[in-house]
């Protein structure tokens, strides 16, 4: 699929925009690939754990199908792929002259803040969730700001 889909995008490309791609694309599957690894041995069994646990377990017999699971693991694993794209995009913004590095600098506190929250709404509703779904997006854009900075020069 990517090499027709590769073939598809790369007849419209000047050769500069083809030679970033082709250095953007390996470093993109490996994040890719970091966030998925990221998501299915660290943060799924913190989730799991969290929601069996909130549950009062002699009260409500936790039912999970095989298709809930794989629906769940297979959602939060490509997600989570997705997000680990952050550095990335952020560095690709700033290759064209989109967003300088030091804007990303000045949204810092805005990106925490933004994390936590987001943190906040979309893991299981105990710190533990929430330390381990917002560490690395702030870990993965304070990486970004860096190579936004290493970009530019």
């Amino acid at each position: 699929i990517a090499k027709e889909l590769w073939g598809f995008v790369s007849a419209g490309l000047y050769q500069q925009e083809r030679r970033t791609v082709v250095a953007f694309a390996p470093i993109s599957f490996l994040l890719f690939v970091l966030g998925c690894v990221f998501g299915y041995f660290l943060l799924i069994p913190y989730a799991l754990y969290a929601m069996v646990t909130m549950m009062p377990l002699d009260k409500i017999a936790p039912v999970l199908g095989i298709a809930e699971y794989l629906g769940f693991v297979m959602t939060l694993t490509i997600l989570l792929g997705l997000v680990f794209q952050l550095p990335l995009v952020m560095v690709f913004l700033t290759k064209v002259g989109i967003v300088p590095s030091r804007r990303y600098r000045a949204w810092r506190k805005h990106a925490i803040l933004a994390t936590i929250v987001l943190a906040a709404v979309l893991s299981p509703p105990d710190l533990m969730s929430m330390a381990v779904f917002a560490l690395p997006m702030l870990i993965l854009y304070e990486i970004g700001v860096w190579c936004s900075v290493w970009a530019e020069a």
